[in-house]
């Protein structure tokens, strides 16, 4: 796989692609050195192939990481809050079955550069988006977190100080 670290791809995206676990490893092994964006959206993503994307050494130079649409749950997120992303700004985990226990989980992430959390549609209640101020995520500006079970724009305002 030569090629791609001649080109140094910064962009890889995979939308739609159903593939094996193991083909994650492949992938991961040979992204070149300079990527900063991966895009891995309803490609069946299980926790099992987070397991192996984790163990890729590449993934230090990561600002965008979007997992959408893929069958990540609340252990996958344990996995992914030991990702070692330096670097990572947006994390997009949307459409996936995080819930409160999967937020808890990510909360323990060291990503401090982190800006933007994308968690639609990940059935995360108020009382789980409560906790988030404990992450130590300084850099954090926005939490996309639309179309889940909140009680109310009222609430979820009240709750936040807002």
């Amino acid at each position: 796989m030569a090629i791609i670290e001649e080109i140094r791809l910064e962009v890889v995206v995979l939308a739609d692609f159903c593939f094996h676990e193991n083909m994650v490893k492949v992938i991961a092994d040979n992204f070149s050195t300079s990527l900063k964006t991966l895009i891995l959206t309803n490609c069946k993503i299980n926790n099992k192939a987070l397991d192996l994307l984790r163990d890729s050494e590449r993934l230090n130079t990561i600002e965008m990481l979007t997992l959408n649409d893929n069958l990540i749950d609340s252990a996958g997120t344990r996995t992914l809050s030991t990702f070692f992303c330096p670097s990572l700004k947006w994390l997009c985990l949307s459409n996936n079955r995080i819930k409160n226990k999967g937020l808890y989980y990510l909360m323990k992430g060291d990503w401090p550069k982190l800006e933007c959390l994308s968690l639609r549609k990940c059935e995360i209640t108020n009382d789980g988006l409560r906790n988030i101020s404990h992450a130590n995520w300084t850099s954090l500006k926005k939490i996309l977190c639309d179309s889940n079970n909140m009680y109310s724009h009222k609430n979820f305002a009240k709750n936040f100080g807002i």
